[in-house]
């Protein structure tokens, strides 16, 4: 369609509605958006746009440009706010790669093993600058351990880095793949008031009672029963486990169990380390408290499978025969129902699973009887169906005294 002399201004917005509102100032940055309007008006030259509306047009694209500008400045300065907020007290990293220098700010140093060199470590510029980011992985051995700085445009990675984290800080130098090839990257940080060292307990151990485990959530402790409290070395398939619990109790008053290990890959696996706390709201039988854990929790896990394996056969064998004699006209409802009919099977095997929450990433420090857990926030998918597991805003820590 041409843009003629008679067309009026509100229609060449109706054509450019794209350009329009709130949404543009979303778009892009400043110099991007100019662009954009360029363009547009290029296009509306183009189509023969007479003078006066191109004066009247170049007066609403200039609104609109400084408009956006004014939006994407003002959430910019709220989300620099927010990030200053957020890392107050924090530790600083300052980062060099190809003639230029970058400040960031730490946003995670967590420490699950200083001896071994397991941490995670993060830090990255406030909004407005290069949208760099600093990410070192400590996973114990070389093999393990990775270094990514990352920018818009691209990231450098460092292949088997070798590093050390002294108390809070580190510093490291060496070669990297970057964008267009290998270059050398060097970074100093500090950890500050976001470290956590998982291995050291936030406080002392609340309860000395021989097999009892507490577990602090915040200001929350829940008390519970260890029936099953081992230190004895074994290995399982290509896991060696090193230590493991099983204790029962209540949680926000719920029947509930928890277990508790500390394992790893063999050696000929890689070795990794694995600190597990996992939280099922249920209760064992009889004659699971006299199981290992390991294998109750399979069982626990396994709940309702049976049972479902046992009624989808059911459902299936049912409805093949009726299929075998039902007229064509019918098929169509007998499938419906057949959907409708597992659903529900599905709904009543869902609601037989025990609500599981879990903690991964943290550290079980064994010394002598005595052991200690404390990691990341308790994740569950069972929050709609568990009111007990709608608030995991506190990092959990665990106490536990074995007995002989």
């Amino acid at each position: 369609m041409k843009i003629t002399r008679n067309l009026s201004v509100s229609m060449v917005l109706i054509l450019l509605m794209g350009l329009s509102g709130g949404a543009y100032a979303q778009r892009g940055d400043p110099a991007s958006q100019q662009k954009e309007l360029q363009e547009a008006m290029e296009m509306m030259k183009k189509q023969g746009m007479d003078a006066e509306t191109q004066k009247q047009m170049e007066v609403i694209f200039k609104n609109m440009s400084e408009q956006a500008t004014d939006q994407q400045s003002a959430k910019l300065k709220r989300e620099q706010q927010e990030f200053k907020e957020e890392t107050a007290g924090h530790g600083t990293a300052q980062v060099e790669v190809e003639g230029k220098q970058y400040e960031l700010m730490m946003t995670e140093c967590k420490i699950t093993d200083q001896k071994t060199g397991r941490f995670t470590i993060s830090a990255r510029q406030a909004p407005g600058n290069a949208n760099a980011s600093l990410t070192v992985n400590g996973g114990g051995g070389h093999a393990q351990d990775t270094i990514q700085f990352s920018l818009a445009n691209g990231s450098y990675e460092a292949g088997n880095p070798t590093f050390q984290l002294n108390g809070k800080s580190m510093e490291w130098q060496g070669m990297v793949a970057g964008i267009e090839g290998d270059v050398t990257l060097k970074f100093r940080l500090t950890c500050g008031a976001e470290m956590v060292d998982y291995v050291t307990p936030s406080k002392p151990n609340p309860q000395s009672s021989v097999n009892v485990l507490t577990l602090n959530m915040g200001k929350e402790t829940n008390t519970f029963q260890t029936g099953y409290c081992s230190k004895e070395e074994y290995r399982t398939g290509n896991l060696i486990v090193e230590f493991e619990a099983m204790a029962t109790g209540s949680f926000r008053g719920r029947p509930a169990i928890i277990f508790l290990s500390k394992s790893h890959a063999a050696a000929e696996y890689g070795g990794e380390y694995f600190h597990n706390l996992d939280l099922f709201l249920g209760e064992l039988s009889a004659e699971q408290h006299n199981l290992p854990p390991r294998q109750v929790r399979q069982q626990i896990k396994n709940v309702g499978q049976d049972y479902n394996i046992q009624e989808q056969t059911a459902i299936l064998k049912k409805y093949e025969e009726m299929l075998k004699s039902a007229p064509p006209e019918k098929m169509g409802e007998l499938f419906e129902a057949q959907n409708e009919e597992t659903k529900r099977l599905n709904e009543k095997v869902e609601a037989m699973r025990y609500p599981e929450a879990s903690s991964r990433g943290g550290a079980v420090t064994v010394n002598g009887q005595n052991v200690h857990y404390r990691g990341p926030k308790m994740n569950t998918q069972d929050a709609a169906r568990a009111a007990e597991f709608q608030d995991f805003s506190a990092e959990p820590e665990i106490w536990v005294t074995c007995g002989e």
